[in-house]
C-alpha cells in the first residue's frame, strides 16, 4: 500500500486515470481529463461533512454520491463510476473503511431509497484527520 501525501490533495489537476487498450480512443481522451486528486478530495470532504452532521455510523454511495454533487461547485463534477472508483482506492490506502457489526464482524447492512441492500463506509482516523486538514486549506 503507497502513502498518499497531503500535497497530493491538493495538487492542481495530474491525470492519473487510464482507459483500458481495448478501449476506443474517446475513452483514453475522457480518461486523460480526470483529476483524481480532486476527485479523492471531493470524497474525503463529503463524507466529513456527512459524519459531522449525523455522526460516523456510516453513508451509503447513493448518499456519499448526493453530498459530492451538492458539493460540485466548490469540488467540481464527477460521475458516480468515478466516485465509487475513488472511495475504494481511499479505502486501500486507509482513508475510509467499510462500517462492520459489531455483533457479527460482517460488513454492517443498510438499504437503498429502491431498498436493496448496501454497504455502509466512513473515515477512518486518518481519514477525518486528512479531510480536517483539506478542510483548513479550503477556508483560509
Amino acid at each position: 500500500m503507497t502513502a498518499i501525501e497531503f500535497s497530493d490533495f491538493l495538487a492542481p489537476a495530474t491525470p492519473v486515470a487510464h482507459a483500458r487498450a481495448t478501449d476506443p480512443e474517446t475513452s483514453s481522451d475522457a480518461a486523460d481529463t480526470v483529476d483524481v486528486p480532486r476527485a479523492k478530495r471531493a470524497v474525503l470532504l463529503a463524507m466529513s461533512v456527512w459524519e459531522r452532521a449525523h455522526g460516523s455510523d456510516g453513508i451509503t454511495y447513493s448518499v456519499l454520491i448526493y453530498k459530492v454533487r451538492h458539493m460540485a461547485r466548490t469540488l467540481g463534477m464527477h460521475t458516480e463510476q468515478s466516485i465509487r472508483s475513488r472511495c475504494s482506492e481511499l479505502e486501500k490506502l486507509g482513508y475510509i473503511e467499510t462500517v462492520t457489526d459489531p455483533a457479527t464482524g460482517k460488513p454492517a447492512i443498510a438499504r437503498t431509497r429502491y431498498n436493496r441492500p448496501c454497504r455502509l463506509h466512513r473515515l477512518t482516523r486518518r481519514g477525518r484527520d486528512l479531510a480536517d486538514r483539506l478542510t483548513s486549506e479550503l477556508t483560509t
